[in-house]
């Protein structure tokens, strides 16, 4: 159980958060910050008046950092019993996004839920969107630490499949030089957070993010970030 922040209801000097690159929702690119869940946060906190330091680390050790009250966010992880021994979860700030099943064979594509039987499948450490596959007799489930590594087994077959955020299969397919084959079994997203430590003074100050947050819906520039990184993408696959 996280140890519960002193009483106080001021903000840090500043907000510290844990991201991982997670292209287009979290680019990590030298000293530059951005992407789709960058952006809308930065608007947001923009509004407030408050800055943040990023550090960069695969996405498990980010979950880490959070549980242990060592980075105050996390942008974009899901909802879960087990997270929410530690995370605040009052700021649902952006929308479900639904993962892929890439494969780099025919023989290995996914139509159901039963295919997956006998597969070795690429995953994300951290990531939480298996619990479907809980009840399938005879899988394998390798979790790397970013989606890179993971393309790259793809590729030299090392695994049958990669679940993947569609977005995130674009960009870094694109990143990559490499192509697969693309399952007709799609798993459904979930909300994702602006995830806030129970051990950060910053959850003191769920209602200003979130109205700071409606503030910036109602401007427009929420859809318009939104509308950015998808176009982008859908230029590349459209050539």
């Amino acid at each position: 159980m996280a140890t519960e922040p002193e009483e106080s209801v001021a903000w840090p000097a500043y907000v510290e958060a844990a991201i991982d690159n997670a292209p287009p929702y979290r680019i990590i690119a030298g000293d530059s910050v951005s992407g789709i869940y960058v952006d809308i946060y930065e608007e947001v906190m923009k509004q407030i008046n408050i800055q943040t330091d990023y550090f960069e680390v695969p996405f498990k050790r980010a979950l880490h950092l959070l549980k242990t009250g060592q980075v105050d966010v996390m942008l974009g992880p899901i909802k879960n019993d087990k997270r929410d021994d530690y995370v605040d979860f009052s700021v649902p700030a952006f929308p479900p996004v639904k993962k892929l099943v890439l494969v780099n064979s025919t023989t290995n594509i996914i139509r159901d839920a039963a295919d997956f039987t006998g597969k070795t499948i690429g995953v994300q450490r951290g990531s939480d969107y298996l619990t479907f596959l809980s009840s399938i007799a005879d899988i394998t489930i390798i979790k790397l630490n970013d989606y890179h590594q993971a393309l790259r087994m793809l590729k030299a077959g090392r695994v049958d499949l990669v679940i993947i955020p569609e977005l995130v299969a674009k960009s870094v397919m694109k990143q990559l030089q490499l192509s697969f084959i693309r399952s007709p079994y799609v798993i459904k997203g979930e909300i994702c957070y602006i995830a806030i430590s129970k051990s950060s003074p910053v959850r003191f100050h769920v209602q200003e993010i979130k109205t700071a947050l409606e503030s910036v819906k109602a401007s427009g520039q929420y859809d318009k970030i939104m509308q950015r990184y998808v176009d982008h993408q859908e230029r590349f696959f459209d050539q």
